[in-house]
């Protein structure tokens, strides 16, 4: 029969468990092995190969805190008798540290995608209206000394409303920023459905 044999002091440290309450006890009786089908798979794969090198596993201490450990182990005959001598590496810092890694590099990824789809909405969304007011000027610049009064006034009125549309446009777009860098607050208000939507059709009559 293969028997467990641990460094007492280390282990004590790792786990919480006294060198008295680890006395003729294996890791399976201190229920330290959070799903026990690892240590099977350990004990066979050491019984097959004589040993079993690096694997990560959850174990648990002795009140019940999960422990990220790097597990080796490997037969050794000791006065003629096989024991089975392993050696746990307490990961658990340098998991969570992996994972916050892992955590940032997603969010700064996220970040950065939002950031191409804000730029690429101003590139787009901006593009037209800025067309209509620059087109707008080119022509008042053009003309306006032989442009009659009633012409004048409606290019100013045009300009007006393409102006008015890149402002609306740009109040948009920051507060989308907002809502993203969850820096919007919910206030909900009701809506006129036909007004936004002649809005939306005003950004485009000018430049059409």
């Amino acid at each position: 029969t293969l028997a467990m044999c641990q460094t007492s002091i280390c282990f004590s440290a790792m786990t919480g468990y006294s060198k008295e309450d680890l006395i003729t006890k294996t890791t399976l009786d201190l229920n330290i092995w959070k799903n026990p089908a690892d240590r099977l798979g350990v004990i066979q794969e050491v019984t097959k190969n004589g040993f079993s090198l690096n694997n990560e596993f959850t174990f648990l201490s002795k009140e019940g805190k999960e422990i990220e450990g790097l597990f080796s182990t490997k037969i050794i005959i000791s006065n003629g008798n096989p024991y089975i001598l392993s050696i746990t590496r307490d990961i658990t810092e340098r998991k969570r540290i992996d994972a916050e890694i892992k955590l940032k590099n997603k969010q700064l990824e996220e970040s950065n995608a939002e950031k191409d789809i804000f730029f690429s909405i101003m590139a787009h969304d901006l593009k037209g209206p800025f067309n209509s007011f620059l087109g707008l000027t080119e022509v008042l610049a053009d003309g306006i000394d032989y442009m009659g009064h009633d012409i004048v006034k409606k290019i100013a009125l045009n300009m007006n409303t393409s102006a008015r549309n890149i402002y609306i446009l740009l109040e948009n777009l920051l507060e989308w920023s907002r809502i993203k860098r969850n820096q919007f607050s919910y206030s909900p208000e009701q809506l006129n459905v036909s007004a936004e939507i002649e809005k939306v059709v005003d950004v485009t009559k000018e430049l059409a």
